[in-house]
């Protein structure tokens, strides 16, 4: 197997080699010198990986229309399919030359237009991205700054995933490709890449034909790779410049990200799909073959070579009918990786099951750390969205991770175990009883807790909790739920202790999840408390909770409402809702 790949290697490197020596001969001419009646020639791929040309007339410059001091070339487009199709997604990045030299990009059109006219970012502004520099950047997850865009870049974002309804210029936008994503993971995609102005294109799925000799020039397919593995998520566009292993893409952002590091692929383009509204090319990525290391709004910049590491992520999927693994490899991101995992979960679910209906799962997750503290969760869902809900939680510690302010992380592997069934498993706390309401320290206390479920005949839970042989007399509250509603009682009772301090306090509150199907007793106590620097302090006298909060500084000091006493859990067969809560009174021994 090791001697048939080498032909390609060879050819695919021999291909480089060619595309850098013809880069390094590659001169400009800048969009001041450009002017109306010019004309030119194109490149992009209508189809396959064959490199095509089409003809160009410029119509002006458009100054100062991409920000101060930001110019835009427009030229009407014309040749191969063109008069059928407009200037479609796809072409983002395809070089326009006149006399030999390279004017820029196109990466701009209208909506609804009845000829292809394009906007063409000037190539003295791609060529500027890399200046920002080629290194990749830190990839500790949570290290990255919150992405906030100012006002020029996000009026370059086309908005709703494509360009506006309105007779508006936009971004031709990144259409990005699917395979192996059923509707509802589509549309859970789709929500996680709408912010970043990219739109998810169905209709095509499977991966391109692998063709390692093709040549990666300029006007060649270029794919930026979200998701691989047994599902796949690429952004597609075109190749504008290569310099020696330097290259240049798409003419207007992709997520801009500005330093990033993204998986730079080849890729296969189907065939030009016409449309009313914005035509786009249907394509999917072959090879990879190097990295992008700047999104910035005039392009993306990368570096042909090694590509960049991915987070790898399995789900395994039970069901009555068997058993499926799907192994995926998630890109590194501190605002997309949570979104883009959610997505392969449900992706999965829906291959394997179904997407909707009457549906319990019970979902066990291990996130992997390089420091070998895996956090582990495990959690039990049932319902009509059951589906939804699962995957939507089960990536909310992966949220509270990338946003800690605390010290940065990388994570290692995302494992999922998903145990579905066909029916719901729901119950609701109907009832609580117990056979007196007077009681002394050290007593055993029998507990019946009925349940009703769903659209079955009720259900009852006997429960013994025996009370603290040194508890003072005095007034008690009972209370039971579900391990879900116990973590909500917890947040009313000692809301500054479940705001965490450090990374290792944010860990082991993501450790203490409650299960749906656990019902939990309580005997609580509304006494006023105190908790220092993350910790309860229990049975303060007044005295010195008053010491406390008289110190000369805060930020460590925070109030706790009540003082739970007993906390109780017992597994159930049921997904659990609804609460019932008694007054106990507690004499003296």
């Amino acid at each position: 197997m090791q001697h048939r790949l080498i032909p390609f290697v060879v050819l695919a490197y021999c291909a480089l080699a060619a595309a850098a020596q013809a880069a390094n001969t590659t001169s400009f001419m800048s969009a001041d010198q450009v002017q109306r009646g010019m004309r030119g020639s194109g490149k992009t791929v209508f189809a396959g990986t064959t490199i095509d040309t089409f003809a160009v007339e410029i119509l002006g410059v458009a100054r100062h229309r991409l920000g101060p001091k930001r110019h835009m070339i427009l030229a009407q487009l014309s040749g191969g399919p063109l008069e059928q199709t407009g200037v479609m997604q796809g072409m983002s990045g395809s070089p326009v030359y006149i006399d030999g030299r390279l004017i820029g990009a196109v990466a701009y059109t209208w909506a609804f237009a009845k000829i292809p006219i394009a906007g063409i970012t000037p190539i003295e502004d791609m060529l500027a991205v890399f200046e920002h520099g080629l290194e990749p950047p830190p990839q500790d997850y949570g290290t990255w700054a919150p992405f906030e865009l100012d006002a020029q870049s996000a009026a370059l974002l086309p908005q709703n995933g494509a360009a506006t309804q309105r007779p508006a210029l936009e971004p031709l936008g990144t259409p990005v490709w699917t395979s192996g994503f059923g509707a509802a993971a589509t549309r859970m995609l789709d929500d996680a890449l709408e912010p970043f102005g990219l739109n998810v294109t169905t209709g095509v799925a499977g991966g391109g034909a692998l063709d390692e000799s093709a040549p990666f020039e300029p006007g060649a397919a270029l794919g930026v790779q979200l998701i691989a593995g047994d599902m796949s998520v690429t952004g597609i566009g075109t190749l504008t410049h290569v310099d020696g292993n330097r290259v240049l893409g798409l003419g207007h952002t992709m997520l801009l990200d500005g330093a990033t590091d993204m998986p730079m692929t080849g890729a296969y383009i189907y065939a030009p799909m016409p449309s009313r509204f914005l035509s786009f090319k249907l394509g999917a990525p072959t090879r990879a073959l190097g990295a992008v290391r700047q999104d910035r709004a005039a392009g993306i910049a990368g570096v042909l070579g090694p590509v960049p590491d991915m987070l790898p992520l399995r789900v395994q999927v039970r069901t009555d009918q068997g058993e499926t693994t799907y192994n995926c490899q998630v890109l590194r991101h501190q605002h997309l990786t949570p979104g883009l995992t959610a997505a392969v979960i449900l992706g999965a679910m829906e291959a394997m099951s179904k997407r909707s209906g009457a549906a319990t799962l019970e979902v066990r997750s291990t996130i992997s750390f390089d420091d070998d503290q895996d956090l582990q969760r495990q959690q039990i869902h049932s319902g009509e969205q059951a589906f939804f809900s699962a995957a939507v939680a089960a990536i909310q510690p992966l949220i509270f991770l990338s946003q800690n302010p605390f010290d940065a992380i990388r994570l290692k592997q995302l494992d999922f175990e998903l145990q579905v069934k066909e029916n719901l498993e729901l119950a609701r706390v109907r009832a609580l009883r117990l056979a007196e309401r007077q009681f002394k320290p050290g007593d055993a206390i029998a507990l019946e807790v009925e349940l009703q479920r769903y659209r079955q005949t009720p259900v009852k839970e006997q429960i013994q909790i025996v009370l603290p042989a040194h508890l003072k007399p005095g007034p008690l509250t009972l209370r039971v739920g579900s391990g879900a509603t116990s973590q909500d009682w917890e947040v009313e009772r000692t809301p500054q202790l479940l705001q965490p301090r450090t990374l290792t306090q944010l860990r082991q509150l993501l450790q203490r999840q409650g299960r749906n199907d656990e019902l939990v007793v309580e005997l609580y106590r509304p006494e006023k408390g105190v908790s220092v620097h993350g910790r309860e302090l229990p049975g303060l006298p007044p005295s010195a909770r008053t010491i406390l909060q008289q110190e000369n500084s805060t930020g460590h000091l925070g109030p706790v409402h009540g003082r739970v006493i007993l906390r109780q859990r017992q597994r159930t067969n049921y997904v659990l809702a609804g609460t019932q809560t008694l007054e106990l009174t507690i004499g003296k021994p």
